[in-house]
């Protein structure tokens, strides 16, 4: 009987619970892919020139024309992210391979896409529709577990999931044709979900904006500096804002490698587990400055 997507979480949980007889075409598979993905992330590395890709479909405008036009300025990557990426692509691997495992088609796997000139390269398709796998941490794992939502989607997944369907559109492969969906691990308590969407619109007009922004002007800021202070719980529970004065980058640009070149004369302070990138401090921050 073959299987459709939509018990593959169920299926992987069997697997994983009961067992199931690893045959060695499944094995030499995974040793393959793991080596393939082990060269690429530890290839020497050398300097990019900038280019529009389907990976990089939701990214704010500002920050995707710094990719293309001066790809040279962002900061350099922390060895612990290269890590992360790393166990990532390991964690991503193990997905795939419990997936087939668990009687579930895989195609297409790294398959280059076309669309509207732009490249991409989807993850696989899974019994007919295209899935990207990803692993989260556990505040980005429930995102994934309540339906991934634009408000919540901080780096553009559900642009780039529409676009890997849309490039599909052709594909004998892709038999699902108006959806996508994300296989999620959860890196800290190994849960899985699949976070199925439909295909909401046509990629086409954005493609082509987005090609005519970033060779255009650079674009108005992504977001604005916010205030900096503390939160004061009143006396009938309720919580109040107070400012001290300093703005500080939001969440969103303090992960971006190119907020220095964004924002002039950041200054950083390691906060408590995080830094904070002041541009205007009015009051001392009672934390040990990063130079």
């Amino acid at each position: 009987m073959t299987k459709t997507v939509s018990t593959l979480v169920d299926d992987i949980h069997t697997v994983l619970r009961e067992g199931v007889e690893v045959t060695d075409d499944v094995v030499e598979g995974f040793a393959q892919s793991m080596a393939v993905m082990l060269k690429e992330r530890l290839a020497p590395r050398e300097k990019r020139v900038g280019t529009l890709r389907m990976s990089a479909m939701g990214k704010p405008d500002r920050q995707l024309w710094y990719e293309v036009n001066k790809k040279e300025t962002a900061l350099p990557l922390e060895q612990s992210a290269y890590m992360k990426f790393l166990i990532g692509d390991i964690t991503e691997e193990v997905l795939i391979m419990l997936t087939k495992l668990s009687g579930h088609t895989v195609t297409g796997e790294q398959d280059e896409l076309h669309l509207e000139g732009i490249k991409g390269h989807r993850d696989l398709v899974i019994d007919g529709m295209t899935v990207d796998t990803k692993s989260a941490s556990p505040f980005g794992f429930v995102k994934f577990t309540e339906g991934l939502t634009r408000e919540k989607d901080s780096f553009g997944y559900l642009d780039q999931i529409n676009a890997y369907v849309e490039a599909a559109e052709d594909d004998p492969l892709v038999t699902i044709k108006d959806k996508g969906a994300f296989l999620v691990l959860q890196k800290v308590t190994g849960d899985i979900t699949l976070d199925i969407h439909d295909k909401t619109r046509e990629m086409a007009p954005q493609y082509e904006y987005q090609k005519q922004m970033v060779a255009g002007d650079i674009p108005e800021r992504c977001h604005e500096p916010v205030p900096d202070g503390y939160t004061k719980t009143n006396k009938d529970k309720t919580k109040t804002f107070i400012p001290n004065g300093n703005m500080k980058l939001n969440s969103f640009c303090g992960y971006c490698a190119f907020k220095h070149e964004c924002h002039d004369g950041i200054r950083t302070f390691q906060g408590a587990g995080y830094p904070k990138f002041f541009t205007k401090i009015v009051k001392e921050p009672k934390m040990a400055e990063v130079t």
